[in-house]
């Protein structure tokens, strides 16, 4: 038995649940069926299922799980697999001959904050934004404004332009890139602008 996916190596949370494959072969001299095979998870209780062949003589099938191997939290995973055919005259066979390692790491989420408002006359502080598991930080806008500094500050300061003003409102989008291999989260919020107070 050996499993062929998921291979070794890196992974994202928002890759899980993961499929788990396994090849198995039938050493012995006759058709078998009804194999019983499991997989565990850092050694922990095991996902038994069976295959229910027929698999011939010499032969080796692959066979996929119904039930998927859960990584959601992130972190390191070893994966093992091994059939439980009673009788089997070789059991040194019978469990898969290399471990798969599995480093997943957690993926990235922004938030941008509720919508808000602002005077025409006033810069806005994105005081209300968060995010997690991320590597930095950008803001963009559909607007003219801009953002003070360079707009890769997670509390960035944006001042709506001339254009911003006229239209009203401008949507500001946070974007939180994911360390590898994961992929980065945006989150958008709206900020309307309203007209100076007059006296």
């Amino acid at each position: 038995l050996a499993i062929t996916a998921p291979a070794s190596g890196n992974y994202c949370t928002s890759q899980s649940p993961l499929a788990v494959t396994v090849n198995v072969k039938n050493f012995g001299c006759t058709s078998i069926s009804n194999v019983p095979i499991e997989y565990t998870i850092n050694g922990g209780a095991p996902i038994n299922e069976v295959v229910p062949g027929p698999i011939a003589a010499g032969t080796t099938i692959s066979y996929t799980f119904t039930t998927t191997a859960n990584v959601s939290g992130g972190g390191s995973f070893v994966l093992a697999s091994k059939a439980n055919l009673v009788n089997d005259i070789d059991a040194a066979n019978d469990a898969s001959p290399v471990n798969n390692t599995l480093t997943v790491t957690v993926q990235a989420t922004a938030n941008a904050g509720g919508n808000a408002s602002t005077c025409s006359n006033t810069s806005y502080t994105l005081s209300g934004s968060s995010t997690t598991n991320n590597s930095s930080v950008s803001w963009s806008t559909n607007g003219t404004g801009s953002f003070g500094g360079t707009g890769n500050t997670l509390h960035a300061t944006y001042t709506p332009s001339a254009l911003d003003i006229s239209n009203g409102s401008v949507l500001l989008t946070l974007t939180a890139f994911g360390n590898s291999p994961c992929g980065s989260a945006q989150s958008s919020m709206t900020l309307t602008i309203n007209p100076n107070p007059s006296a």
